[in-house]
């Protein structure tokens, strides 16, 4: 009964250390009234950190927002929308990436079925295909081994 009371004690009084905080306040100002956050993240540029307590049976999910070292929010928990999480964009920018892979290999591919109809054409200089990985980098496929020699056409 005696760590019940004490227990319940130590809850409330989170709570009533919650309500001395105000915007303003900085980290070090929070961190002697509350404590370290329960966890703590940045977020398009600020700082939040999360805090849970309870008072009789209520929980309570609340959190401080620094901007500059500085309080600038006080108050319920916001989560973070569901588009903007790290989760979301990370899985976001791996289906990106892999259909980026997927269409370099299938122009890559494309490339080499045009290049060896050129070859089976003939090999006119004029109408060689240009290879879709060297297309902006200035190089020719002549440097980078794809044609070791310049066709001269049927012999």
């Amino acid at each position: 009964m005696f760590v019940f009371a004490m227990n319940v004690g130590c809850q409330t009084s989170e709570l009533n250390s919650w309500n001395e905080l105000h915007p303003g306040m900085d980290k070090g100002d929070v961190l002697e009234i509350m404590g370290s956050p329960k966890a703590s993240l940045r977020f398009h540029g600020k700082d939040r950190w999360l805090y849970r307590f309870y008072d009789q049976s209520q929980r309570y999910d609340k959190e401080v927002h620094f901007q500059d070292g500085v309080a600038v929010y006080l108050g319920d928990e916001r989560p973070v929308p569901l588009e903007q999480s790290a989760a979301y964009i990370d899985a976001k920018n791996e289906d990106d990436n892999a259909r980026d892979r997927e269409d370099s290999v299938n122009e890559r591919k494309k490339f080499l079925e045009d290049y060896a109809a050129w070859e089976a054409a003939g090999g006119i200089p004029s109408q060689k295909p240009i290879d879709p990985a060297l297309r902006n980098s200035g190089e020719t496929s002549e440097k980078n081994g794809i044609d070791g020699a310049q066709p001269q056409g049927n012999k």
